[in-house]
């Protein structure tokens, strides 16, 4: 698959949340593909976490950086860089989330993105959240960018569905996701939706197994008419 870079910066508010802001509360749901507040990513502290036991998507592995940060987890936000807003991502901090095995993605789940800074009501000036996107060490040239929840029409929790529209299903091993560098910018992950792809070497074994039980039908095909 030939991966097509694009170079738009997103520097307004996601269509999709801002639909279900009209409609009513955003809320992060319960069956998210990869939800980090379950309990397996917990508890909070260290570097890096690295959870093997995710199916089909194999290895993933949470890093707090800059070099020597500490991540931070709750069963409610998911991560968060230790340090500043103690249980956020926010201003010089961003945390890194790699996969053994590329996925298409389809968006992201912030909790703790307001338009007030700190949680504080609506002041016109909405946090923001940022997020690269890389395949195979080679990052897509835009930045995608996403603004605070109203707290009037979202939620108490500033929870937010970053839809990456017409990028969506894009190949993604490597997901960065950092403040602006803004003093106010605060934000944590609760999960990512996407889902994993087939590795080309296991098209490569299904076709080979294929033509294996082709060759082994002609065979008996053979000997029938031989006998």
């Amino acid at each position: 698959m030939v991966l097509q870079k694009f170079s738009l910066v997103v520097g307004l508010t996601v269509a999709l949340g801002m639909a279900c802001n009209a409609a009513g509360a955003v809320t992060v749901p319960n069956d998210i593909e990869l939800d980090f507040r379950k309990s397996e990513w917990g508890p909070s502290g260290g570097t890096s976490r690295s959870n093997a036991n995710q199916g089909d998507f194999g290895t993933v592995t949470v890093t707090a950086n800059p070099t020597g940060s500490q991540l931070y987890w709750d069963s409610t936000d998911g991560f968060g860089v230790q340090g500043g807003e103690n249980d956020e991502i926010d201003r010089e901090e961003y945390l890194t989330v790699e996969f053994e095995n590329a996925i298409a993605l389809d968006g992201f789940w912030f909790t703790d993105l307001f338009n007030g800074e700190n949680d504080g009501p609506g002041n016109g000036v909405n946090e923001k959240a940022r997020v690269t996107l890389f395949h195979d060490n080679t990052a897509y040239a835009g930045v995608l960018e996403f603004e605070g929840v109203d707290l009037l029409n979202g939620t108490l929790n500033g929870e937010l569905f970053g839809d990456i529209g017409i990028h969506k299903h894009k190949l993604v091993d490597k997901i960065v996701f950092s403040s602006t560098g803004l003093a106010g910018d605060e934000f944590s992950v609760a999960g990512i939706e996407g889902y994993p792809v087939p590795l080309p070497g296991a098209f490569g074994f299904l076709l080979a197994g294929l033509g294996g039980l082709g060759v082994m039908a002609r065979q008996r095909r053979r000997n029938s008419a031989a006998t």
